[in-house]
């Protein structure tokens, strides 16, 4: 059993740990949750060892270990394996000598016994065969697969994974968590997980959860991840608050769509009348940069858009679709223009006098081209202007 009564950790003026209180019962698998900063790290570190508390205790098995030093302490270390945030590999060691490393330090076993023991090892988190690549050649999914298997190699008692899934795929994540219950399971278990987060996963495979919040303790109960005290009250309200989130995002997708409609309407771009109108061409010697949808107007106010532009006898083809509101008399001049110098062109109709009205599906036949200023400009600089 772990046991950590009131530990309080503070770095200069910067408090982390205040007050802690966790239970840790032999045998079950406890996840410790919270945001960046929180604390876990530290708390890892005092579990280990690594780090000694400013006040209260940590009980393993009923031994004190913020007292504990010199061979006392490595008595109790040689039950754990350790995972930590960042791997922390020997850069000089292969991958197959980084998981053999506590094999020789600690228990002293026959060359060939490691060797086997390594590669069942690294086989169980996926890397068969790549024991003789060193850390750098590695991914970081791979390092941190190693550090795994370096952790789980000596069968320990008590197991601390520090991120063990961070850089990895679902797949191999999902391989990870079942390595951990599985070895749970068996006769030398692993007893507390750590995972800060990858939450859904690893509160779905704990028996206890343990949410750390500024360093406070949590309240933990079994199969569902603990809420801290001052959190406890607003699980009542979080419905109500998704469904107005939910509510607030439905209005600006809505409010979106319809000013894209509105802006597709106005720029010619989608139709939702279907069509209406009537059909007229006209046959310019050159558009000049007019474009299907460019709009059509009488007097500065727009009438029509340009339906298409077609190469017809080597003259450009353009079909017009006219309001059925606006009737062009038979002398009308259609002329292509720029709004502004350099602007977008449009079709502008100088209306005639003629009594005769151009019927659906007639043609234009006074036109002007567009004014074209690379010429002008060509004759000016040459003074033919």
């Amino acid at each position: 059993m772990i046991k950590i009564e009131r530990l309080v950790k503070s770095f200069g003026s910067q408090q982390v740990l205040r007050g802690l209180d966790l239970e840790v019962a032999t045998g079950s698998i406890t996840v410790i949750i919270g945001r960046s900063g929180g604390g876990k790290s530290v708390l890892l570190r005092h579990l280990i060892g690594l780090l000694r508390p400013d006040g209260g205790r940590v009980l393993v098995n009923g031994a004190d270990v913020t007292r504990l030093s010199g061979r006392a302490l490595d008595e109790v270390r040689r039950r754990y394996g350790v995972v930590f945030q960042g791997g922390a590999l020997f850069d000089s060691m292969t991958c197959a000598a980084n998981v053999a490393f506590p094999l020789r330090e600690n228990l002293r076993l026959p060359a060939a016994e490691v060797a086997t023991r390594v590669e069942a090892s690294l086989a169980q988190v996926g890397l068969e065969g790549m024991g003789s690549k060193y850390p750098a050649e590695v991914s970081g999914g791979m390092r941190k697969r190693v550090a795994i298997a370096r952790a789980l190699v000596t069968e320990p008692e008590i197991v601390f994974f520090d991120e063990p899934t961070t850089g990895l795929d679902p797949i191999l994540v999902n391989t990870i968590h079942h390595l951990v219950h599985r070895r749970h399971g068996e006769p030398r278990d692993s007893r507390d997980l750590r995972d800060r987060r990858r939450r859904r996963h690893a509160a779905r495979r704990a028996d206890r959860g343990g949410r750390a919040a500024g360093g406070h303790p949590g309240v933990a109960e079994p199969g569902r991840p603990a809420v801290h005290p001052r959190r406890a009250g607003r699980r009542g309200g979080s419905l109500m608050e998704r469904t107005r989130v939910n509510v607030t995002v439905g209005l600006f997708v809505l409010i979106g769509i319809l000013a894209l409609g509105y802006l597709s309407v106005n720029l010619g771009r989608v139709s939702f009348l279907g069509g209406v109108g009537y059909r007229v061409t006209a046959e310019f010697p050159s558009v000049g940069g007019l474009k299907p949808g460019s709009t059509v107007e009488i007097a500065g106010v727009e009438i029509g858009r340009v339906e298409s532009i077609a190469l017809k006898d080597y003259q450009a083809l353009v079909t017009l679709r006219i309001d059925s509101r606006v009737k062009l008399q038979e002398d009308s001049i259609a002329s292509i223009k720029t709004k502004g110098l350099i602007g977008e062109k449009y079709l502008r109709i100088s209306p005639g006098g003629s009594e005769k009205i151009i019927p659906p599906g007639g043609r234009i036949r006074e036109v002007e081209a567009p004014v074209d200023f690379e010429e002008l400009l060509s004759k000016y600089i040459f003074g033919k202007v």
